[in-house]
């Protein structure tokens, strides 16, 4: 019951990602939801044997706001930016980089994971622990490093909310 938390999270916050991106743009939105996750995936890092069942849950319940807050408005921003004609198969493009990312991150934190449990002490359980938490780091770090690379793209927000400088004196 308690992994339940993540996907109900990220189900309730999809619907209102989405009208967000509509009436501020995606870059907000979707820089934010990395920025959540990040914030999850660090704390769900710092689990310890002795973890209480409510940091469990808030480690999992902000590890789903993040991807709530940025799947929707990166389609939308995705799919907004294909010609009609080519929407198909930028759906297609768009559903290739989602699986690649997920096998690149599974590989890369089970690289980590693998790599702290080979070093290992002489707990097997302590060791185990020290292993997930390091997965978990990892892969808030590279939540981090997504973060920055979608603040960086472009500004796509409606004309009616970017600031326009006013003219010149030459004009």
């Amino acid at each position: 019951m308690i992994l339940t938390d993540q996907p109900l999270v990220m189900a309730v916050l999809t619907r209102f990602s989405w009208s967000l991106s509509d009436r501020i743009g995606s870059r907000l939105p979707a820089t934010l939801g990395m920025l959540i996750l990040s914030v999850g995936l660090f704390l769900l890092s710092r689990l310890t044997p002795d973890s209480s069942y409510l940091h469990v849950v808030l480690g999992l319940a902000v590890t789903g706001l993040g991807p709530g807050m940025f799947v929707a408005p990166n389609n939308s921003a995705l799919m907004g930016a294909a010609p009609r004609g080519r929407q198909g198969i930028a759906s297609g493009v768009l559903a290739l980089a989602r699986n690649v990312g997920m096998v690149l991150g599974i590989g890369l934190t089970g690289a980590v994971f693998t790599t702290v449990l080979a070093h290992g002490g002489n707990s097997e359980a302590a060791i185990t622990v020290q292993a997930v938490d390091a997965g978990f780091a990892f892969a808030s770090v590279m939540a981090l490093l997504a973060a920055v690379a979608s603040f960086a793209r472009g500004d796509d927000r409606p004309k009616s909310l970017r600031k326009t400088a006013p003219p010149t004196a030459a004009e």
